[in-house]
């Protein structure tokens, strides 16, 4: 196995151990817990769950050579925002997503997850360390390799927002 086969394993490892932490966590809560707590921002656990398969839906139009606000649903004016902040963006699918069931919300997360996965195994192992502008021509200055948006949108983003919903539940009065 040569340094790339190696870094595809681990990378693929680690995208796999981040899905079964989150799916883990997510198991254990009920729909009160998706749908009552909120954060500081406003959001429930649902709207984080969403958020999650949104970021995650987006990188599988990164790979198909789609733009990512198309898979997102927002308009590229939206999407521009990103250069300062990801606000704009992350209202646009909690309002898209506010009256999704939970249970959607979940099947949601799980399909989009595996239909990510599904499309990086079948890629060559040299694309994944193209740069990101190599399959979103228009990102111009993201010469860093694609991986890392692999995996910051799939088991950085899940652990993250993990801690954050994990905190919401918590602080639920029982």
């Amino acid at each position: 196995m040569d340094d790339l086969d190696a870094q595809r394993s681990a990378m693929m490892a680690e995208i796999d151990a981040g899905f079964r932490r989150f799916t883990a966590f997510l198991a254990a809560l009920d729909d009160a817990d998706l749908t009552g707590p909120t954060d500081a921002a406003g959001w429930t656990a649902k709207d984080h769950v969403a958020h999650l398969t949104a970021w995650a839906g987006s990188m599988i139009a990164v790979l198909d050579g789609r733009p990512r606000w198309e898979a997102i649903g927002v308009t590229p004016e939206v999407w521009q925002t990103i250069t300062d902040t990801y606000d704009v963006i992350n209202a646009a699918i909690q309002a898209r997503h506010r009256d999704t069931l939970p249970a959607e919300v979940r099947t949601d997360f799980d399909g989009t997850h595996r239909a990510l996965v599904a499309r990086i195994e079948s890629m060559a192992t040299a694309d994944l360390v193209r740069p990101y502008v190599h399959f979103q021509p228009w990102a111009t200055g993201r010469d860093d390799p694609l991986y890392g948006y692999l995996l910051g949108n799939t088991v950085g983003h899940y652990d993250e927002h993990r801690g954050y919903v994990e905190e919401m539940v918590s602080a639920r009065p029982t």
